[in-house]
């Protein structure tokens, strides 16, 4: 299946528009099946991820949330690119790009910071929040679930997280 992959993302530098956006769904559809497979991938979807069409945008973040859920460091040469689509215009784009970023934070927490307690702020189940606050309280979480895989991927190398 991998191998089936890389000719899709050759299809993601093209700036014809529908080109681009059929192999971005392909490459979703199968990060849904084999998140693995598209793990070689991540830094051509990273590249489309702040593309104009939104549906690109949300196909590209979703494929790189699979692969995060099965391989957290896989994502690390992407987490800037993810941390950018946190607040995203096009909401359904954000909450895969905090999910990958989620599941990179559990993998390496950074010190001094409390990322269960940012997984259940995003989650909208903080002590004392209302409803009027959720959106606030969440935004914050997500924020700092970015912060978190920032700092993870800080010293992983002099190219990645700059």
């Amino acid at each position: 299946m991998a191998e089936a992959v890389r000719p899709l993302a050759r299809r993601l530098e093209t700036d014809v528009e529908a080109v681009r956006s059929h192999g971005v769904t392909a490459i979703a559809a199968v990060a849904d099946e084999r998140p693995a497979a598209v793990e070689p991938v991540v830094t051509e979807l990273a590249a489309v991820a702040d593309a104009d069409d939104e549906r690109v945008r949300l196909d590209a973040v979703r494929a790189i949330a699979a692969v995060a859920s099965s391989s957290p460091d896989a994502i690390r040469p992407v987490v800037p690119a993810l941390a950018e689509r946190v607040d995203d215009p096009h909401e359904p784009v954000r909450r895969p790009a905090v999910d990958a970023l989620a599941a990179l934070a559990r993998e390496t927490p950074a010190a001094g910071t409390d990322v269960p307690a940012l997984l259940e702020a995003l989650e909208g189940e903080a002590e004392n929040a209302s409803d009027a606050d959720d959106e606030w309280i969440q935004g914050y979480a997500a924020r700092g679930l970015a912060d978190v895989a920032r700092s993870a991927t800080a010293d992983a190398h002099p190219a990645v997280g700059r």
